[in-house]
């Protein structure tokens, strides 16, 4: 978005990955235009698009290392991005994220 785009919403949100075995987890589905990732898990998170990956190639996403943090456009949704411990380990991993909404 546009930096002259003024905020309609802004939130910090929290949920937990609970997929095991490499199963990507989605986050809520509620309205959203940029989604902020910040990781202070201790494990490195892998972020990916449903729009894209889930439905064609799992191998296209992206990986953020702990500590760190990753800033995403959305078309509309906040449902369209999905998360997975790096590991693949099945112990569930609470997930900080900041949801942005703008005046159009």
């Amino acid at each position: 978005m546009s930096q002259y785009n003024p905020i309609q919403e802004w939130r910090t949100k929290a949920f937990a990955i609970t997929a095991g075995s490499g199963l990507f987890t989605t986050l809520p589905n509620e309205k959203a235009d940029e989604i902020t990732f910040v990781n202070n898990t201790g494990v490195a998170l892998d972020i990916i698009d449903t729009c894209i990956g889930l439905q064609s190639d799992q191998s296209q996403f992206v990986t953020i290392p702990s500590p760190g943090g990753l800033t995403i456009q959305v078309a509309s949704n906040a449902a369209e991005i999905a998360v997975r411990r790096n590991d693949q380990a099945a112990t569930s991993t609470p997930i900080a994220y900041i949801k942005r909404r703008y005046i159009r």
